[in-house]
Parts: structure tokens; sequence; C-alpha cells
């Protein structure tokens, strides 16, 4: 019995060895290319949508509600100070 196990776990382990020198390798190769393509086109995206918020938000009288002014106030006065010390 324990002589089938170990005959199937070594030819598990053979198989899982020749599948990742093969196959496995061309998968990750091609999963790396669109991975690096959805990156690019990511930060592209990414990068164009702050410049569109960018020159909209120039296009305003005001940029900030006075909530959010305030809160901004506050936390640029706190860095100001912690940056004194």
């Amino acid at each position: 019995m324990f002589e089938k196990i170990k005959k199937y776990l070594i030819i598990f382990v053979l198989f899982y060895i020749f599948y990742q020198l093969s196959i496995g390798t061309l998968i990750r190769k091609y999963e790396n290319f669109f991975e690096k393509e959805n990156r690019r086109e990511f930060i592209e995206n990414a990068k164009n949508k702050i410049l569109n918020e960018l020159n909209a938000a120039t296009k305003k009288d005001q940029i900030f509600s006075d909530v959010e002014r305030e809160i901004i106030s506050k936390f640029i006065k706190k860095i100001k100070k912690e940056l004194d010390l």
C-alpha cells in the first residue's frame, strides 16, 4: 500500500516539475506581459484623469468647500508644526 502511494507521489512530483519547466514558464511569461500592459494602461488612465480634474479645478472660482478648507488647513498646520521641531 505504501509503495503505491510512494509511486504516485513520485509521479505527481515529476509531472509537476515537468509542467513548471515547460508550460508554466510560458504561462508566467504571458502573464507578466499582460500585467505590464495593464499597469501601463492604468497609469496612463490615472494620469489623464488627474490632469482632467486639475484642468477642471483651475476653471472653478473655489476648489474646496468650507469643510474641506478647514480640514486641509488643520492638516497643513499640523505638518508645519511637526516640521518646525
